[in-house]
């Protein structure tokens, strides 16, 4: 279940990819970064222990 609220979380991501891939928008750098920081939150949230260790 916890990988699969990761894949889940990180839709910003794929949609960033996607709009340069199908579109052709360019990606800024905003844009990397808040992918990047929402894929590294959904990775720490759904970590068993991460954030409140047993």
């Amino acid at each position: 279940v916890a990988s699969a609220g990761v894949v889940y979380m990180s839709y910003p991501l794929f949609v960033v990819l996607l709009a340069r891939l199908l579109v052709g928008q360019r990606i800024s750098a905003r844009a990397a970064v808040g992918a990047v920081l929402v894929l590294g939150g959904a990775a720490l949230v759904n970590t068993p222990g991460a954030i409140a260790p047993d």
